[in-house]
């Protein structure tokens, strides 16, 4: 009897579909982003609402921000990653965290975004 760590259709499932289901669409690929973390640990349930009154200062702020960065709270890992596939991602952050990052567009600070650690504004980078 085998078991499944990831059910069909999650990044990090080992078949190449997408987080929603089915085969992946054409240009699906890897992604490179800085992000900044909103610890929920910290900052209770507020999290998710520093997280977006950030967004607000930092919205015109290029990705290496002083400003930006003095908003966040350290995270655990790294603060930028690059050429990453979905499935590696979706094992670190969650598959809901990959999902968000299909419908963000590049240049800009955007979010807030949940992840199994808490809340994240994400730069995607193209």
């Amino acid at each position: 009897m085998t078991s499944s760590a990831h059910p069909p259709g999650v990044p990090g499932s080992g078949g190449r579909q997408s987080p929603r289901g089915g085969p992946l669409p054409r240009g699906f690929g890897r992604y490179s982003f800085r992000h900044l973390y909103f610890s929920p640990d910290k900052r209770g349930k507020n999290a998710p609402d520093d997280a977006a009154k950030a967004l607000t200062k930092i919205a015109s702020q290029p990705e290496d921000s002083k400003l930006a960065a003095s908003l966040a709270d350290p995270f655990m890992f790294q603060d930028y990653y690059g050429d990453r596939p979905p499935e590696a991602l979706a094992k670190e952050f969650g598959p809901q965290f990959v999902v968000a990052l299909e419908k963000l567009k590049p240049g800009s600070w955007q979010g807030p975004i949940e992840s199994g650690y808490g809340w994240h504004l994400v730069l995607l980078i193209p």
